[in-house]
């Protein structure tokens, strides 16, 4: 599925995350407002319902959203492949 949009969780995306009417609540930590959660609304992901700071939360062509992590999120945005030039694959061939 075709990734059409994408935001990372953390404080200066607050009103962002708010907009995209996909979460029942967006709230920072009482003790550590640099803390930022996110829960779903039901129905509008099939994953994991909360997002914490330093989560993705991507929207896919279909509607629905889900939440990655940031190693997930940066593996579907990099390949070596496409982003190198000259990169070639280091494993031998006995």
């Amino acid at each position: 599925m075709k990734i059409i949009r994408s935001v990372k969780v953390w404080r200066k995306s607050i009103e962002e995350l708010k907009s995209l009417g996909c979460f029942e609540f967006v709230k920072t930590d009482e003790n550590d407002p640099r803390q930022v959660t996110c829960r779903f609304k039901h129905g509008a992901t099939k994953g994991a319902p909360i997002a914490h700071t330093g989560d993705y939360i991507v929207q896919y062509e279909t509607g629905l959203w889900q939440r990655m992590g940031v190693n997930v999120y940066e593996g579907l945005n990099f390949s070596p492949n496409a982003n190198i030039k000259g990169y070639t694959s280091r494993s031998k061939s006995w």
